[in-house]
């Protein structure tokens, strides 16, 4: 069976379980009880799309990667462009921060007038930062 005849059954096959749901959102087992969709499938199907999404994401790395490694024979070049790429996209940020901070003062806002995560996250940032700067270190030497 190719793929796409496999994906066509796939696609058949949720159609018809969606076709049965009724207007509520619930799935009634055999034994009369109402199931949501949220708990629709077995346990071991849902186990079965943890192995698969983790075993998908790390292909993508180890493809991605290799994508990365082929773009160029030359490795120095190679490296070259890698780095002026992520030069390009620091500038990048960089602008958008002048930006905001630009904001910040024209609109008088202080540091607790932002909505409740953004503080987070710009913490969070701020540690990617600093981890990024110690591989950045650790690239150079």
């Amino acid at each position: 069976m190719k793929a796409s005849q496999l994906r066509e059954l796939i696609r058949e096959l949720i159609q018809g379980h969606l076709d049965e749901m009724s207007t509520t959102g619930a799935l009634v087992q055999p034994g009369g009880q109402q199931m949501t969709t949220k708990n629709a499938f077995s346990p071991s199907m849902r186990d079965w799309e943890k192995v698969n999404k983790n075993r998908k994401w790390e292909e993508s790395i180890n493809e991605s990667y290799r994508k990365f490694k082929k773009k160029v024979t030359n490795p120095r070049q190679q490296m070259n462009n890698s780095v002026r790429e992520i030069e390009r996209h620091l500038r990048e940020v960089d602008r958008i921060v002048e930006y905001n901070l630009k904001l910040k003062t024209e609109m008088d806002l202080g540091g607790g007038n932002f909505f409740a995560g953004t503080n987070k996250r710009l913490a969070r940032i701020s540690e990617r930062i600093n981890h990024l700067n110690n591989k950045l270190k650790e690239l150079g030497n």
